[in-house]
Parts: structure tokens; sequence; C-alpha cells
């Protein structure tokens, strides 16, 4: 089950979807989950972790702050081109005068620019600041590169390395082989177009998972609380037993001595204290 959009991926969805010409609309927030209201062929841009694709389905979204700021700076723009930073997971998206940055690895970002210029982002990730020029992470287009320096880039590699350095995952167990098979399986699949309703599907399968788990551990914290509570009941109704046994056994001795306790009351009225300190009568 895929998780998250590989860079190949995003390479492969570009290629079936054209979104030049769309206007974006008001933007909102479902837990982490971007929704982009847009006109065109479908009613919805969606960017969440490792995910970015066009839908017509999207959850029901709030604005919150920062939702609230790409409504005001992007909200009715046309987009005008859609591009892929090599062959990583960044997305760009301009406008006339100005541009979203999707960044797709770990926890999504959004980046606002305005002249290649930073101007707000949703989450501050590296080392970059506004007024600076965005700059993406240093990445290699294994795509573009002759056979020789593919060849140098994966040489001597073990699997799981060349997962990393190709940006692949599991992926690499459908192209892993000699230099020249990987890169001519690389280039194979790069030119297979993936669609957003396969791209929705994959994300579907893991949000009913990530549901099913999410509900299950919600009933696992209720249970958990249910049975503190139990003991917390358990305990209170031992410490009640305890101090009903001892207010009995004091109201029993009371009334063995209520005598004693009359006269030293008479006693002390007569002498006009107000407060007396009793006990019991010694044996």
């Amino acid at each position: 089950m895929i998780k998250l959009l590989k860079g190949l991926d995003l390479h492969r969805l570009l290629k079936s979807i054209n979104l030049n010409g769309v206007r974006l609309g008001k933007a909102s927030r479902a837990g982490d989950i971007f929704v982009f209201e847009t006109t065109g062929d479908t009613k919805f841009l969606i960017v969440r972790d490792g995910g970015f694709y066009p839908s017509n389905y999207a959850p029901r979204g709030q604005a919150d702050g920062f939702s609230m700021y790409l409504r005001k700076h992007v909200s009715g723009k046309i987009i005008q081109n859609v591009t892929q930073y090599k062959i990583d997971r960044i997305i760009r998206i301009d406008f006339k005068d100005s541009s979203l940055i999707f960044e797709l690895f770990g926890k999504f970002n959004i980046i606002y620019l305005e002249n290649d210029k930073i101007v707000n982002s949703l989450r501050r990730s590296r080392s970059f600041r506004r007024g600076e020029t965005y700059t993406p992470p240093e990445s290699v287009n294994h795509l573009e590169l002759s056979e020789s320096e593919f060849e140098a880039l994966v040489k001597g590699k073990e699997k799981k390395e060349l997962a990393r350095t190709l940006g692949l995952g599991k992926l690499i167990e459908n192209i892993y082989g000699t230099p020249l098979e990987m890169r001519n399986k690389l280039i194979e699949m790069s030119n297979k177009p993936l669609t957003p309703s396969e791209v929705e599907v994959m994300f579907k399968e893991g949000d009913v998972s990530n549901f099913s788990d999410q509900k299950e551990a919600k009933l696992n914290a209720e249970r958990i609380k249910i049975s503190k509570s139990v003991d917390e009941a358990k305990h209170k109704v031992k410490k009640h037993e305890k101090n009903s046994k001892a207010y009995k056994e004091m109201g029993q001795l009371m009334m063995l001595n209520l005598p004693h306790y009359e006269l030293l009351i008479s006693s002390a009225l007569k002498k006009g204290q107000k407060r007396i300190k009793v006990s019991p009568p010694k044996n």
C-alpha cells in the first residue's frame, strides 16, 4: 500500500494532468489535508503529506489561519504553469505575479512566493527566511543522466541505499538489476502516466486503514479510561466502607456513654462555657 507519492510518481502524475488555465478558489484545511477549490475538470486540488492531486472528492475543511492567508493571496488566480523540481517531491504552481511551492517530503509544506522571494509558509523548514529567494534542497534528476553518469551514481550501492539515492522506496524492487537495466526500467516507468484517480485510490486505502487504526486506538483509550475509573470507584468504596465502620463504632460508643456526655454538657452550661472537649469515660 502506497502512503506517499515518490518523486517518480509525481513525474508520472504531471504527465496525465493539465492545470494550466485552472482558477484556484477558496482554500481550507481538514486535519493534515489542504483543499483548494478549482475550476476545470475537477472540483478540488488536494495537498497532503506525500500527496498532490486533483479530485472531485475532498473532506470538509475549515478556514484556519494559513488557509485564510491563502484565500487572500491566491484565491481567484489562474494557474499558468505546474512544474516539478527535478525528480524530487517538490511541486511549483506559477501564477502571473506569484507562486506556490508544495514540498511533499516528511510533513508537507506550502510556501508562498512573490517574484521568487519567500513571503510566507505553512511551516518553517530548513533555514530559509522571509524575503530570501526560494532554494530547493539539492537533488539529482537521475532521469536526465547519461548511461555513464547513472552508472557512477548507483555503482557499488546496496539495494536500500539505492532506494534512498533514487527516491524510490519499495519501488526499487521493480527495477533492481544492473545499472543499465535499472536506468532503462526507470525511463520506461517514468513514461507511463499516473492518473489522479489512481492516486486517489492509493490515498483512500491509506485513509481507511488510518481511520481503522485511529478508531481502535480511540477504543483502547476509552477502555483504559473506563478501567481507571472503575479502579478509582473501587478505591472510594473501600474508603467509604472503612469510614462507615469507624463512624458506626464511634456512634455506638457515644450512645453507650450518653449519660456521661450529658453531665459534661450540663456542667459546662452552668460555668458559661461555649465549647468543651469530651472523651469517653475511663473504665
